[in-house]
């Protein structure tokens, strides 16, 4: 029996007291060791599920992390079994890159001047991440893709077994795609140990583009009007169908349409 990594059930979300709700009665159960894509039209509530899966949302219903209700977990222990990534760096400091990253590895340190139990940690991933030659340099100094760079850096250094990201590909040209792209299916075989307990790792990501959210799902989820209107293995879904209803246009022939204008 494979274990759950994360399992909404009947969740809502709603921003500010008496608004209609942005996510409406989710449920869905995601297994551990799986690649998800959610994808839907601007405004369909796929960052806001990822938030809600994430803890980082006012939701009602339950939603639960390797069979843990997240609402009974405090923060630095959920955070040591999902990250993160936003498409955004938030803060009043302008803080280095390697300061940036480095603060993936709070929940690694003991107390709150404690040291880092892997203190290479943070080497590895700039080296592996493309950003050992500009660790120095202030985020402000960054461009969009850089910045990019880095919130992916944070994330891969905070070393969980559930990895969500929000649009991870925005602002990055085809050769760091591709990079990224092999990084996380290479990360997504592999195993995380959370308090001696070993975990498959599990990627959940929002895409943009269709064609690399198929390439880096084992299944998806397609949002529609705050709903997850399908959750299937990618290699079931009728995208002809699927994509017309939830963006309401011929999406697959548009591809087509584009694809030939490079022959």
């Amino acid at each position: 029996m494979s274990v759950c990594a994360v399992k909404l059930d009947n969740v809502d979300v709603f921003y500010g007291k008496g608004s209609a709700p942005v996510l409406k009665g989710v449920s869905l159960e995601i297994p551990a060791g799986q690649k998800v894509s959610v994808i839907g039209a601007n405004g369909s509530g796929k960052t806001t599920l990822l938030r809600a899966a994430a803890g980082m949302a006012d939701s009602t219903g339950t939603a639960e992390v390797f069979g843990r209700d997240i609402r009974g977990m405090k923060r630095r222990e959920l955070a040591s079994y999902v990250s993160f990534m936003s498409s955004e760096i938030s803060g009043a400091y302008d803080y280095s890159v390697r300061e940036t990253v480095a603060m993936g590895r709070y929940i690694h340190r003991k107390g709150i001047f404690g040291r880092d139990d892997e203190p290479d940690t943070v080497d590895r991933v700039l080296e592996e991440t493309g950003l050992s030659d500009i660790s120095e340099k202030k985020i402000s100094q960054l461009s969009g893709g850089q910045r990019q760079r880095v919130c992916l850096a944070r994330v891969f250094a905070q070393n969980t077994p559930v990895i969500m990201l929000d649009e991870p590909m925005n602002y990055l040209d085809l050769k760091y795609q591709a990079e990224l792209k092999d990084r996380l299916l290479k990360w997504q075989k592999g195993k995380t140990a959370v308090d001696g307990v070993s975990y498959d790792n599990t990627l959940i990501g929002v895409y943009h583009d269709i064609s690399m959210a198929r390439l880096t799902a084992d299944s998806m989820i397609l949002m529609k009007d705050g709903r997850a209107v399908l959750h299937e293995k990618t290699e079931d879904i009728d995208f002809d169908t699927a994509l017309t209803d939830i963006y309401g246009m011929d999406v697959c022939g548009y591809m087509k349409h584009i694809l030939s204008l490079w022959k």
